[in-house]
């Protein structure tokens, strides 16, 4: 159902496709920093082995490289996810997660200094090490003056509308970053198929889920589970394309010689 635009009214509502099944939405909240860490072991996994495909003596280890640098970064984006979902949790169960209706400027308001610190500060951090995971060539002093303009321009916002303004700011950020600091030589295979693999589809998911969370079954059933669920996976997938991509340019060359 929508409210006579595109957008779906329950999402429109809560500013995310909030499962229906309850037990799901409980989970995907509070277990987010345990799924989390199941994850970064098995990238760390995936990242150990990076030695094996291709040797060092190979023409594709500075590509392999890239590639090395942007799956340390995506775990970093993982762990930050995850934090995030953890104060939600934990706000939440704490009964100081403020209403969905309400700005953070008039929540912070409301809140003693001592509060308001608390609940800023961690936001703040996040931000850094969020954006860095989406603006790998950038620098940290570009970093950190994106986090803090995002983290004013969150201020200004219902909270219930969070998670597409955090989209906006990270999907810009990584169109700034591959656009304007990511060197020529480093515009390689990996660069063209980080956001292919990635960003893309992650946008299509976000289309689907605030036009549909009513009236797809899938949707309703699952909600924004399913967006991060692909988030989290679209990194072993880069990283397994990848390596098969250079791991056969390896033997392609190995052969011709």
């Amino acid at each position: 159902d929508t409210t006579g635009g595109v957008l779906d009214q329950r999402w429109e509502e809560e500013g995310y496709c909030r499962s229906e099944n309850t037990t799901i939405t409980q989970t995907h909240l509070d277990s987010g920093l345990a799924m989390a860490l199941i994850l970064f072991l098995f990238m760390s996994f995936l990242y150990g082995k990076r030695t094996s495909v291709p040797k060092p003596s190979s023409s594709n280890a500075a590509e392999m490289e890239i590639v090395n640098s942007y799956v340390l970064y995506a775990m970093l984006g993982v762990i930050a996810h995850a934090f995030a979902h953890f104060l939600i949790y934990t706000g939440m169960t704490l009964g100081i997660y403020p209403d969905g209706e309400m700005r953070g400027i008039d929540d912070l308001r409301e809140s003693s200094v001592t509060m308001a610190v608390s609940k800023s500060l961690p936001v703040f951090l996040g931000w850094n090490f969020l954006l860095k995971s989406y603006m790998q060539s950038a620098g940290w002093s570009t970093i950190l003056i994106i986090a803090t303009s995002t983290v004013s321009g969150f201020l200004y916002i219902p909270f219930k509308f969070g998670f597409p303004f955090a989209q906006c700011i990270l999907f810009f950020g990584l169109s700034l970053d591959q656009l304007f600091f990511v060197r020529s030589e480093q515009k390689t295979f990996a660069y063209a198929l980080y956001p292919f693999v990635t960003v893309l589809p992650s946008g299509i998911l976000s289309i689907l889920e605030c036009t549909r969370c009513s009236s797809g079954s899938f949707w309703a059933a699952y909600g924004h589970v399913i967006y991060d669920v692909f988030m989290a996976l679209s990194y072993p997938i880069f990283y397994a394309l990848c390596s098969i991509y250079y791991g056969r340019s390896r033997a392609s060359s190995i052969k011709n010689e």
